[in-house]
């Protein structure tokens, strides 16, 4: 009844390797997805479609996600889209049919 199995170190180490190859091609299909990339201040300008004096200036008041390393500055594309999304209006129509169709 002894089930053991005798494998070199060398196929325990492609084993290994196949698995994790494995795990993080999984997560990254899930976790990091194209919107996950990081602009720059121009291209965050670009994206929002706003001049980079203001984004500057939403920086300075903390009203607008980014990240600073020494003296640049970047932003999480999908915290981008996410903070547009927070200023968004519901409609008519959206409201009636949160509340259940009245």
């Amino acid at each position: 009844m002894n089930d053991l199995i005798v494998i070199s170190k060398d196929e325990l180490g492609k084993m290994i390797r196949a698995s994790l190859k494995e795990v993080l091609s999984e997560e990254k299909g899930t976790q990091h997805r194209p919107n996950d990339e990081f602009l720059d201040l121009q291209e965050a300008a670009e994206f929002l479609k706003l001049k980079v004096t203001t984004i500057y200036g939403y920086t300075s008041q903390s009203q607008i996600p980014f990240i600073k390393r020494g003296k640049k500055l970047y932003f999480e594309k999908s915290k981008l889209e996410a903070w547009l999304k927070e200023g968004k209006q519901e409609s008519i129509a959206e409201i009636r049919k949160r509340l259940g169709g009245r």
